[in-house]
C-alpha cells in the first residue's frame, strides 16, 4: 500500500453487532472482525468532536464503552485503532442508539411536491348531484 491509499474499512456482522446503553454509558459491540482481536482503541468522531474508548477484544468481537454525555446527537463515524469501521454511531437524544450500515450514509433527498389538486367539498357535491337529478 502506497502513502496515498488508504486501509479498507473493517467489515462488521450486522446481524449480532449492536449499539445501546448502560446505565449512563454507551456500549458498542461489534462482531465478525476477523484479526481484531488485538484492537485496543475505539475512536468515535462526529465532524468535528471524538471521543477515544478502550476496547475489549475477544475472537470476531470488540466491545467498548463510553459515557453518553460526551456524545452529542447526530451520526459518529467509528475507527478501530485508525482503521475505519464501515458503520456509524446515530445518536438522537433519548430515543434508542442506532448502528447504520456503511462508513457513509447516502445522500438525503427531498421529495418533490406533488401538485395539489382542489377537491369540492361535500356540500358542493351533494349539490351537484341533486341537479343532475333534478334536470332528468
Amino acid at each position: 500500500m502506497s502513502a496515498v491509499e488508504t486501509p479498507e474499512s473493517l467489515t462488521i456482522d450486522y446481524v449480532d453487532s449492536h449499539a445501546r446503553l448502560r446505565g449512563d454509558e454507551v456500549e458498542l459491540v461489534l462482531c465478525g472482525l476477523e484479526g481484531a482481536a488485538d484492537a485496543t482503541t475505539l475512536v468515535l468522531s462526529g465532524g468535528g468532536p471524538t471521543v477515544t474508548a478502550r476496547t475489549e477484544a475477544g475472537t470476531g468481537l470488540v466491545r467498548a464503552r463510553t459515557p453518553r454525555a460526551g456524545l452529542v446527537d447526530g451520526q459518529w463515524s467509528i475507527a478501530l485503532d485508525g482503521v475505519q469501521v464501515d458503520a456509524r454511531l446515530l445518536v438522537q437524544g433519548a430515543r434508542p442508539l442506532v448502528l447504520l450500515l456503511g462508513v457513509e450514509g447516502p445522500p438525503s433527498v427531498v421529495p418533490k411536491a406533488r401538485p395539489v389538486v382542489p377537491t369540492p367539498s361535500l356540500t358542493r357535491r351533494v349539490v351537484r348531484r341533486l341537479r343532475r337529478v333534478v334536470r332528468r
